[in-house]
């Protein structure tokens, strides 16, 4: 379906859906630097430091990769559509980020819940153990 003489409905909700894996990555991403900041502030130990910047470049990369999608989407509308019908494979792109991006959030979410898991068991380990560093939640 073509909507204006340069935007086809596949465009618009590839950009949309990808836009909004944006900014949760992002979000995810400013709130991994935010737990290395700390860390390094409460000079807490180099293995949580190595843990919280590859998460870092993992949220990094999605986010990267979310931004490129969401570039292509913008550029794709930008283009003269090259007739009344939607070219397949405008369909076939749109159906790759929709599901590239999905996966990425997925993934996002998973690790983040994983994240969490983790620091909670460590704070158990480090009550049982007497230490007295404190993890970011």
């Amino acid at each position: 379906m073509i909507i204006t003489s340069t935007i086809s409905l596949p465009e618009i909700l590839w950009t949309v859906i990808c836009f909004i894996g944006l900014i949760y990555t992002f979000k995810l991403f400013i709130k991994a630097v935010g737990s290395l900041k700390f860390l390094k502030l409460g000079g807490i130990n180099h293995a949580r430091s190595y843990s919280a910047i590859t998460t870092i470049w993992v949220f990094g990369s999605m986010t990267f990769s979310q931004f490129i999608y969401v570039l292509i989407g913008v550029f794709a509308m930008a283009q003269p559509s090259p007739g009344d019908i939607v070219h397949p494979l405008t369909y076939a792109i749109f159906t790759a980020f929709i599901c590239s991006s999905a996966i990425m959030a997925m993934i996002a979410y998973i690790i983040e819940a994983r994240k969490e898991q983790l620091i909670k068991m460590l704070l158990e380990i480090e009550e049982r153990n007497g230490n007295e560093n404190i993890t970011p939640s």
